[in-house]
């Protein structure tokens, strides 16, 4: 059942994105983020993005710092989610050397990469503790065999590369969110609680025209929040 400060809409959007974001920063990190825990979050105004923001904010509370990328047009958007930076991707040539020069004494704790950088992962020891977490939760995949294969050989490279053989030292997780009635009770009270609030970027009807526009929107890749489906009027 829906709380009544939620439309459905807004109920509706919750459960993959919301239940991702706590796998990522909650479950799966070796780094037990707490109040003054630095996170990087790559792609911020996403749906999983957003919701990564605002739990990485209710667990660094105001003493940490919580970092994300987004277009200069969302950066109002996300530092009202509770960002601390937005940085705007679309003004650099250069990420990684950004990250490496801005955080190399203030290294991050953990980073959630909803983009699916991996010369970013390379990069990362310059600004993620030697601890820390570097977890990938979408990577983008180029048409074709080619762009498929690219992909598995970008992921395996990460996770199996030997140290020794010059492997990126630092521990790479590829995350693939698995439901449970526990995890969704717990995102739940997080909602309840006001520590997390669904952002939805549009809602297309349940018909060709509704759904085609709902996929184009997602495919551009630029959708702030989550693309919502209504099945019923």
């Amino acid at each position: 059942m829906k709380p009544d400060f939620l439309s459905w809409e807004e109920a509706s959007s919750i459960s993959l994105a919301a239940l991702t974001a706590y796998q990522v920063l909650i479950e799966e990190p070796k780094i037990h983020l707490s109040p003054g825990s630095r996170v990087f979050i790559n792609g911020g105004s996403g749906g999983v993005g957003l919701f990564a923001i605002q739990m990485a904010r209710h667990l660094v509370g105001k003493q940490g710092k919580v970092i994300t990328t987004c277009s200069s047009k969302n950066t109002s958007l996300v530092k009202q989610h509770g960002a601390t930076e937005a940085i705007d991707y679309t003004s650099l040539q250069n990420l990684p050397k950004y990250l490496s020069k801005t955080y190399s004494s203030e290294k991050f704790d953990v980073i959630v990469d909803c983009i699916g950088d991996f010369e970013m992962y390379n990069a990362c020891p310059a600004f993620l503790q030697p601890k820390g977490d570097y977890i990938v939760v979408g990577a983008p995949i180029s048409k074709g065999v080619g762009g498929f294969v690219k992909m598995v050989g970008r992921i395996g490279t990460a996770l199996f590369w030997p140290r020794v053989l010059g492997g990126t030292p630092r521990r790479v997780k590829i995350s693939v969110m698995q439901a449970t009635g526990e995890k969704m009770r717990r995102v739940g009270k997080l909602v309840k609680e006001g520590n997390l609030k669904p952002v939805v970027d549009s809602v297309w009807g349940f018909d060709e025209e509704g759904v085609k526009g709902a996929y184009r929107k997602i495919m551009t890749g630029h959708a702030r929040g989550k693309v919502v489906i209504k099945v019923m009027n």
